[in-house]
């Protein structure tokens, strides 16, 4: 049975919600599903006491997975012979569907994020510096403990909350870890030291 979705503007997107962003019909008849969420970090206070605040709105997270279109169908209850299908500029047929809060067979299709330093891809060994996390789109990489941060996003199927992992920054990590044994002369050091300092740069400050 086919489903009728609301749609929205992908901006106005709120945390929470899920979004069908689109689809692209590839070379051996699957069809590749494209889904995002704004996914807060909850691990951070700041993050999470300000998450009404537009300014502090996260990015939206996606998730790219194939299907085919008979489950696509069965599943989501959508037709995929009935979309107004284009041409991308890679010469692919593509829709933008932007469907609010997708579900299949009554289940909701979610954005869960899972953050490691251990490369999990052969492109992540081959060029780490493309594909660690940074902060902002050119921004300075975030590491953990020296180590380049690597986010994986996958569509997972669950009415509940999905279950993120998220890797501790150097600045976190060293906090957490030497703790104990900052005292006041480097809390100064602390203060006055550059932004996002190293891992090594912060073990320094020990000595």
């Amino acid at each position: 049975m086919l489903k009728t979705y609301n749609t929205i503007d992908k901006d106005e997107l709120q945390i929470g919600d899920t979004i069908l962003l689109s689809m692209t019909r590839g070379n051996n008849g699957k069809i590749m599903i494209e889904v995002g969420e704004r996914v807060i970090n909850n691990t951070r206070a700041i993050v999470v006491m300000n998450q009404s605040d537009s300014r502090h709105t996260p990015g939206i997270r996606r998730a790219k997975f194939p299907a085919e279109p008979y489950d696509i169908l069965v599943g989501l209850g959508i037709d995929v012979e009935q979309l107004n299908w284009e041409l991308n500029d890679d010469f692919e047929d593509y829709v933008e569907l932007n469907y609010l809060n997708p579900t299949y067979k009554n289940i909701r299709m979610r954005v869960e994020v899972r953050e490691t330093t251990t490369p999990t891809r052969l492109e992540h060994v081959l060029d780490p510096k493309k594909y660690a996390k940074r902060k902002g789109k050119n921004g300075p990489y975030i590491k953990s403990k020296g180590d380049y941060v690597f986010s994986i996003t996958e569509c997972i199927l669950t009415n509940s909350e999905p279950n993120h992992t998220f890797i501790k920054s150097d600045f976190s990590a060293f906090v957490e870890e030497y703790g104990k044994e900052i005292n006041s002369p480097m809390l100064n050091k602390l203060r006055n030291a550059p932004k996002h300092m190293s891992w090594d740069d912060l073990k320094k400050l020990l000595e």
